[in-house]
């Protein structure tokens, strides 16, 4: 049962040939319904990202000026060691912001079918040992990062891009939520 008034048109049809008649303005209706519902969900989708990467940014911006600001309203009085805090705290806040950075463009990538798989052989101790290194400054106040590579690892065919993504991401994931001392 129809509801609302749609036409119908029915054309005579001869009585050797089969005709069929089939009203497609109601399943078009709903179907435009459910296409502008599904855009105006990502359009809050998208609305709700813009937000939370925008908190994302403010927050190691915030950390880097308020250290900048210490550092050049304390400069004279402050000891070698407590200026060198502070130029840690601007580093960690620029590594965090090049993280997030490069999360959006791997998205943005990503939604725009533009991730490109170039395996290449590359030898994974030297990837993740160039890994540890660079987060090695986001760890300072927790305990050492270990490395422990155990029997012969050899190269791998890979894309050593995308494995560096993950397994940067996967570690600087697990130093920001582990506890002091974990």
């Amino acid at each position: 049962q129809i509801t609302e008034p749609y036409s119908y048109v029915v054309t005579p049809c001869p009585p050797e040939d089969l005709c069929i008649a089939v009203e497609v303005t109601l399943h078009k209706h709903r179907t435009e319904q459910k296409l502008q519902n599904m855009e105006s969900e990502l359009i809050d989708l998208r609305s709700q990202f813009i937000s939370i990467v925008s908190h994302e940014f403010r927050t190691p911006l915030t950390s880097i000026q308020l250290s900048a600001e210490m550092l050049e309203e304390n400069w004279a009085i402050w000891t070698k060691e407590q200026r060198d805090k502070r130029f840690q705290c601007i580093k960690q806040g620029i590594l965090r912001m090049t993280k997030l950075l490069e999360d959006v463009l791997s998205v943005g990538k990503v939604e725009a079918g533009q991730v490109e798989f170039n395996p290449q052989a590359i030898n994974l101790v030297e990837l993740c040992q160039d890994i540890v290194t660079e987060l090695e400054p986001l760890a300072n106040s927790r305990p050492k990062i270990n490395l422990v590579i155990e029997g012969e690892i050899p190269t791998a065919n890979v894309d050593e891009k995308l494995v560096y993504s993950i397994l940067f991401h996967l570690l600087s994931n697990a130093i920001e939520y582990s506890p002091d001392g974990g």
